[in-house]
């Protein structure tokens, strides 16, 4: 018998009935169908967690929720270069090869992006998290030098749509 639910309190799934297969849904219990993601699909997300972050500033978050919200961001923002690049219908994503040495706001994209999915070190010395609940990036290549989250995140996003646009892909 599978489980349900996560942690203690799982309830016990019903057992299956006649005539019902196993993964099946009733059509009337189904409220979306997502065929496999494509770029636009992480573009959505990255805009809808740039969102978190500023709400989290406005609203005063607290400070764990802030920073999952602003590795979630930078991990989609950098995770949208390797989905543009293998995506057979976009036939110039190549070009992104090396933009975290090329493009400033890519390359602290980058170093927090691999900081988080690596659990260490990874061009980010740390990350601050003010009373005012606001958030500051601190990066190794210069300890002094500081950038505040959500600028770096529409620093990034205008970024990106300079580069759909002027390859005219449109996004949501």
């Amino acid at each position: 018998m599978s489980m349900t639910g996560a942690g203690s309190g799982s309830q016990p799934e019903p057992p299956e009935t006649a005539g019902t297969t196993a993964g099946a849904e009733a059509a009337s219990d189904v409220a979306n169908e997502y065929g496999p993601p494509v770029w636009t699909d992480l573009w959505d997300a990255m805009g809808r967690t740039r969102t978190k972050i500023a709400n989290g500033y406005e609203r005063g978050s607290d400070p764990e929720t802030l920073k999952a919200d602003m590795m979630v961001f930078f991990i989609l923002c950098w995770n949208l270069r390797d989905w543009i690049m293998t995506d057979d219908t976009v036939p110039f994503g190549k070009d992104l090869m090396g933009i975290e040495t090329k493009v400033p706001c890519m390359r602290r994209c980058w170093a927090v992006a691999n900081t988080a999915n690596q659990r260490a070190t990874a061009g980010v010395q740390g990350t601050v998290i003010h009373h005012n609940s606001r958030a500051s990036i601190r990066f190794t290549e210069d300890p002094t030098d500081t950038v505040d989250a959500l600028e770096l995140a529409d620093e990034c996003l205008l970024w990106w749509r300079t580069y759909l646009r002027a390859h005219g892909l449109t996004a949501r």
